[in-house]
């Protein structure tokens, strides 16, 4: 598995937008909270991990054959290997692992929305299914989050996700950043050098297979199928 580090400081809010290119998108099991449609599918576990897949059943939300394809690890079984991780002033908090306010629950057939405080912080996750203004498809998935302080002190806040990309069983699945080319080993980017897009392959010769993300507002910049 390669990984792509972003670290960001004194965060109050933060989107991730990802999406597919060729064929595309999925969700795991009807048990958990499951946006899905025919092309892209998000689960998300009571404990707020998730994953997510290419081309599920849409009725189901798991896997359809041959059609369907994972992109983070764990599709079609038990979310557990991607999370977010919340930084109160020093101290780490697994997200889920904190008082829930809101218990993860699909809102409508698009979102998914939990709440959770730690200490004076109060944090909103919500991963919800929109469309891609590239494709004209609802093939991207959003990840966002917001964190209030409901505290009368100031706090130093900072967000970590982690997601274990594996693109069609692809467990070391290869990294495409603009203007670095294939990304092999494992990096760190800060600040200004995060890239606000990367692009995530099976094999690096496969056009299909193949997720695009983008790391601030907006909708992701995958080629049309």
């Amino acid at each position: 598995m390669r990984r792509i580090g972003i670290r960001r400081r004194g965060l109050v809010s933060v989107l991730l937008a990802t999406a597919v290119a060729g064929s595309m998108l999925a969700s795991g099991p009807a048990a958990h909270g499951s946006p899905q449609n025919d092309r892209l599918g998000i689960d998300v576990g009571s404990d707020a991990k998730f994953t997510m897949g290419a081309f599920p059943d849409p009725a189901t939300g798991l896997p359809a054959g041959d059609t369907s394809w994972n992109i983070i690890f764990g599709w079609g079984a038990t979310p557990w290997s991607s999370f977010s991780t919340v930084r109160v002033d020093g101290a780490d908090n697994q997200l889920g692992q904190s008082t829930a306010t809101e218990a993860p629950h699909v809102v409508d057939p698009t979102t998914n929305r939990g709440a959770w405080t730690i200490g004076d912080v109060a944090v909103t996750q919500v991963l919800q299914i929109v469309p891609n203004n590239a494709t004209g498809q609802q093939d991207t998935a959003q990840i966002s989050y917001v964190l209030t302080n409901n505290g009368s002190s100031s706090h130093t806040v900072g967000l970590r996700m982690m997601i274990d990309d594996q693109v069609d069983n692809n467990d070391g699945a290869l990294f495409r950043v603009p203007g670095v080319g294939a990304v092999t080993t494992e990096q760190d980017y800060l600040g200004a050098s995060i890239p606000a897009t990367f692009e995530v392959f099976k094999d690096i010769t496969d056009p299909v297979h193949v997720a695009s993300a983008q790391t601030n507002t907006g909708s992701s910049a995958a080629p049309s199928p």
